[in-house]
């Protein structure tokens, strides 16, 4: 539609989505497990007390009414990119950890690529990680820091920043680190389509794209697509047939299981993943689909070779 997607900001996105022109503006909403009192709260305090000028500012502002969680959604969603830039997220990570730590007394929580110690203190923590978590890891195997990571209230400077000499500049994320920060906190990726990822793979690839599916009614063909959501239905007779929506970098497209291919392959209809779709392309009331007869899993032929 030729519209552009901003991503949230802290001050620039409202709880809702937001549209301005030809542009949307991605609604604090769409971030997981941050309470619904919280988001409020930012709203509320950024109307009263105007824009955060910085993290730390804004962690100071909003002690007592957000948690560590919360914050570590912000920074992984890229609220504060446009006041400290996307490079600086670990370093934003580490402030709002050395905060929370100076505030609770509380141990310290890792993350990928910064190198935290357990504080001494048996005091409860805000944020309990999971023990399966691949992103925290055990307290007993950090390394340990020569970097001070305590920080006394005291010695904050104004508006709640750190002095510089005590806070580490740690590396960027990998690409594949923000990635997978963007599942985790929208539950999509924004700032790619997910078939982007799998390029390498569908470079000569012969197959059809979802723009150019009208062009093909009546044939068989193979296609690519990224589930986006289904139904199941019963035929005349019964059984279970499904529709779903995929899409690829072009456009969207419907394509229908019915009984035989759904009876076949239904265990794989089960989550969003880049799929390869063969079928017949029809046409009925100027509406096009794809009649699948046979389906597999992009991911699975990585460096594979495969040929379509």
């Amino acid at each position: 539609m030729g519209l552009k997607i901003l991503p949230p900001d802290i001050n620039q996105s409202e709880i809702k989505y937001a549209g301005k022109e030809r542009a949307i503006r991605v609604g604090l909403m769409q971030l997981k497990d941050v309470s619904r009192e919280g988001l409020e709260f930012i709203i509320h305090d950024r109307a009263k007390n105007g824009p955060y000028p910085s993290l730390g500012d804004f962690l100071v502002r909003a002690d007592g009414h957000l948690h560590l969680q919360d914050a570590r959604i912000l920074i992984k969603a890229g609220c504060f990119d446009s006041m400290a830039g996307r490079d600086a997220r670990p370093g934003l990570m580490w402030q709002a950890l050395k905060f929370f730590d100076a505030s609770t007394g509380a141990p310290h929580i890792s993350e990928p690529g910064l190198p935290f110690s357990p504080s001494p203190t048996k005091s409860p923590v805000r944020f309990h990680p999971s023990p399966k978590s691949p992103s925290l890891l055990p307290f007993a195997k950090s390394p340990p820091c020569k970097t001070p990571i305590f920080s006394p209230l005291s010695q904050r400077g104004a508006g709640g920043d750190f002095p510089s000499p005590s806070t580490p500049q740690p590396r960027p994320y990998p690409e594949n680190i923000l990635l997978k920060h963007e599942m985790e906190t929208f539950g999509f990726l924004h700032s790619i389509h997910p078939l982007d990822r799998y390029r390498e793979i569908l470079k000569g690839l012969n197959y059809v794209r979802a723009r150019d599916l009208h062009k093909h009614v009546g044939k068989q063909v193979t296609a690519i697509g990224w589930m986006v959501t289904g139904k199941t239905v019963l035929s005349r007779d019964g059984d279970s047939m499904k529709f779903v929506s995929f899409e690829d970098t072009t456009g969207l497209y419907e394509a229908v299981f019915f009984p035989k291919a759904y009876d076949q392959y239904c265990h794989m209809l089960n989550g969003s993943r880049p799929y390869i779709l063969k079928g017949k392309v029809q046409e009925e009331f100027s509406a096009v689909t794809l009649t699948v007869h046979w389906i597999g899993v992009l991911d699975k032929y990585r460096g594979n070779g495969l040929k379509l």
